[in-house]
């Protein structure tokens, strides 16, 4: 979910281009978010922030988020919102093809700097491919062939997680029609 702080859809500067991933449907209740919560909870992670209140609303959805953070809840709340993030993706078809916005079929290349998390991306994507995701984990050699650019990457990684059919687009232009 991107929050613009524009007068209107899409005129912040968070929307100027706007990737459609159909298969990035992880939860955000997982292990690892467990394991990363004092983290979070202290303020040290600069792009991550939790502004803790004492409200029953906020205790309430706090609790539930810890108990959608097992393993088990966590795949089965992934797939859940795969299986919406595929029917979005079939409803959409019908759409762009009515606006213009600059709408491509790009793909996306998620990059992974350790072997660890690579092989927790595989485990994944086995897993979303049951449900229609058709991901497929490259090598760093494969993930530079499908995107040469990747050859002057300044940082390392190991591989890639390729999604052939996640898009793009302008939202700016998509909201004017």
């Amino acid at each position: 979910m991107v929050i613009d702080a524009g007068s209107s859809p899409a005129e912040g500067g968070a929307s100027f281009g706007s990737q459609l991933s159909y298969s990035y449907t992880d939860a955000m209740a997982s292990p690892s978010m467990m394991a990363s919560l004092p983290k979070y909870l202290l303020g040290l992670d600069p792009a991550f922030r939790i502004n803790m209140t004492f409200s029953p609303r906020f205790l309430e959805w706090g609790l539930r988020f810890l108990a959608n953070s097992s393993q088990k809840s966590f795949e089965r709340n992934t797939i859940e919102v795969l299986k919406l993030a595929m029917e979005s993706r079939r409803e959409f078809a019908n759409v762009s093809d009515k606006v213009t916005f600059e709408y491509r079929h790009t793909g996306k290349l998620n990059l992974y700097s350790s072997c660890e998390s690579l092989e927790k991306a595989q485990k994944l994507s086995d897993l979303k491919n049951t449900y229609g995701a058709e991901q497929t984990i490259l090598t760093r050699a494969e993930a530079i062939e499908r995107e040469p650019a990747l050859a002057h990457y300044g940082h390392s990684f190991v591989g890639a997680l390729w999604s052939p059919h996640d898009e793009s687009g302008d939202s700016r232009l998509f909201f004017r029609v």
